[in-house]
């Protein structure tokens, strides 16, 4: 038989045994606590840190967009800037090339004009010559009256039968 005191005993220790897995059993259910208490913390804290990337992407996305867009509109508008400038820049030159044309074919015409008016005066001159030139074959030409019966061909080279005059050719018409 067992006796009381060992029974107190053992029993004495059996309750401090009992007492002190109570309180390990408290203290684990405080750390479970704990780590579910963490756990839904760490997890609401995942979803917001997941909603929140969500977020910031989609404004870095739309910032990206609107950036992209006025780069976009920037070139468009610098390439229709630098389209205008060359577009002006091409009418002034055709506008001076135009000018210089109109000048070139002005000084064309004056320069035309005086080589017309050059050879008028030169075949008006040419004229003159001729006249003198016929004039005075005539007068170097004219045999006496005796010679004239006397050689039959002397009638044939004077100017009165109709011997053309060298070098003279009909006028030309001025263009």
């Amino acid at each position: 038989m067992i006796s009381l005191a060992a029974l107190l005993t053992t029993d004495g220790e059996r309750l401090e045994e009992i007492k002190r897995l109570w309180r390990e059993a408290t203290a684990l259910k405080r750390e479970a606590a704990a780590e579910v208490r963490a756990s839904v913390i760490l997890d609401k804290a995942r979803r917001a840190a997941k909603e929140e990337t969500r977020v910031i992407l989609q404004a870095a996305r739309e910032e990206a967009a609107k950036l992209r867009d006025e780069a976009i509109k920037n070139a468009v508008e610098e390439a229709e800037s630098l389209l205008a400038a060359g577009r002006a820049a091409a009418e002034q030159v055709l506008e001076e090339a135009r000018e210089e044309s109109r000048r070139m074919t002005e000084e064309g015409r004056l320069e035309l004009d005086a080589l017309v008016d050059r050879r008028k005066d030169i075949n008006t001159e040419i004229a003159r010559v001729q006249d003198v030139l016929t004039a005075l074959e005539a007068f170097e030409s004219r045999p006496g009256a005796g010679a004239m019966a006397e050689d039959p061909e002397a009638v044939e080279k004077s100017p009165a039968t109709g011997s053309p005059r060298w070098g003279r050719r009909k006028r030309a018409q001025p263009d």
